[in-house]
């Protein structure tokens, strides 16, 4: 499973970064227990189970000019998209539903293969629209595997900067503490760390941030309370403010994240957009037959013919595509 490759793989890398820092700016003792605390994340991220209700509103701010293009098309340039999801976890299975368009699609995650099915609204019966065998190398595969850690990212978001999880940025090769001290805040002692984490690769520069901050709990298992990252040369710069309802057993799954982004056009004009997500623990438990094909009257796949692979997904999907354009 993906969960589990990454986090061994990055916790590895974790605990044999380099860091550097002078002893004024990094308290040793406390970069060391957050180093362990997100060493232990994968392993007891892989023995919770629960289902969540997540729920995004997006924001954005448009410019005079932009405003009164949308206008003039009837269309309400301060409208906010609002999209729902529900995401099971049940150890290193992963479970997303949503709907869109009239269409309830399923993905799903277990310890032989993924999938994704789909049925109209009003319907009994579920398509299958794409399989993969897990332990494949294609290209469908590595998109498999985002899209399961971008659906772990939402109930986990205590140890991730948006899908990716701190243990990985720490363990990149230009990874660095700047800062590690406690910090007081209304009352809490939470713990400051602030990072670079510089991006060589051109292309990726105004995408990757490579600096940063993250503000812990360490009562709440170092679960971040906030953070914030910047671009290359400020290109572009986010805030994320994540809060929690009362401690409980387990790792603590956050109720609402804010996410916060700006930047300035080639003008100088400041944009920002971003999204308020709230997320409703559903079920303590998700029982291991929904992450199968047979849960939802499909038959369990025979990969030994050896007929599945990257190939079927593209033919899949073109279907589904023509399908739904026939739907719609």
């Amino acid at each position: 499973m993906l969960s589990r490759r990454i986090g061994t793989y990055a916790c590895c890398a974790l605990l044999m970064s380099q860091l550097v820092g002078s002893a004024e700016e990094i308290d040793r003792s406390l970069r060391d227990k957050f180093l362990e605390a997100m060493r232990q994340v994968p392993w007891k991220s892989e023995r919770v189970s629960f289902r969540v209700k997540c729920v995004a509103t997006g924001y954005r701010t448009v410019s005079d000019a932009e405003r009164a293009r949308l206008l003039e098309k009837n269309l309400d340039p301060d409208k906010r998209e609002t999209e729902t999801r529900i995401i099971g976890v049940r150890g290193p299975f992963v479970l997303t539903t949503n709907t869109n368009r009239g269409i309830e699609y399923v993905r799903a995650s277990n310890d032989k293969y993924a999938f994704e099915i789909y049925r109209a609204s009003g319907a009994t019966t579920y398509t299958l629209s794409a399989l993969e065998e897990h332990g494949g190398a294609s290209l469908m595969r590595r998109r498999i595997q985002r899209e399961e850690e971008e659906a772990r990212s939402l109930p986990f978001a205590g140890w991730y900067l948006s899908d990716e999880r701190v243990a990985s940025v720490c363990a990149s090769p230009t990874f660095r503490f700047k800062r590690v001290a406690q910090e007081v805040r209304d009352g809490s002692e939470l713990v400051r760390i602030e990072f670079e984490r510089p991006e060589a690769d051109r292309k990726r520069r105004a995408w990757s941030y490579t600096d940063g901050f993250l503000l812990c709990d360490p009562t709440k298992q170092w679960a971040l309370i906030e953070y914030g990252k910047t671009s290359f040369d400020g290109f572009i710069t986010s805030r994320h403010v994540l809060t929690y309802a009362e401690p409980s057993d387990g790792l603590p799954i956050p109720t609402t994240i804010a996410r916060d982004h700006s930047r300035k056009d080639e003008d100088g004009v400041e944009q920002k957009w971003g999204s308020l997500i709230t997320i409703e623990v559903l079920d303590e438990d998700v029982p291991r037959e929904e992450f199968y094909l047979s849960h939802y009257g499909l038959p369990e796949p025979n990969f030994r013919r050896g007929w599945f692979g990257a190939w079927v997904w593209y033919l899949l999907v073109g279907a589904v595509c023509l399908a739904i354009g026939a739907i719609l």
